[in-house]
């Protein structure tokens, strides 16, 4: 798999996760490891400052979190692509160890 966010793979918790998420459907891989990239990117976070940060200041982590989807919304994208980011990247905090509860709201998230 090379995109963009390939060089996350080098990490081996990336890797775990995107094998574990993606439970062998390289589409599926592909898409969590650009959500997560860029969220990386967009939060100014490497890996390992996301999951330092997760388990030292969860509610920085929910506010950076927030900062960023609602920077996105006012680009004009989608709720959905909102909270696949969202999905994505409190499941790689889950794999890891590091869960933490991103109640955030996404306006029309719910519809189709």
């Amino acid at each position: 798999m090379t995109s963009r966010h390939g060089h996350l793979l080098s990490d081996p918790r990336v890797r775990g996760w995107i094998e574990n998420a993606g439970n062998g459907c390289e589409a599926t891989a592909a898409a969590y490891l650009r959500a997560l990239g860029r969220f990386l990117s967009r939060a100014g976070l490497t890996v390992d400052g996301l999951l330092d940060l997760a388990r030292r200041d969860p509610l920085a982590l929910r506010d950076r979190m927030a900062a960023v989807l609602h920077d996105m919304a006012a680009e004009g994208r989608l709720p959905a692509t909102l909270h696949f980011m969202k999905a994505t990247v409190s499941s790689f905090l889950r794999y890891n160890g590091a869960e933490v509860p991103l109640k955030i709201r996404i306006r029309g998230a719910g519809r189709n």
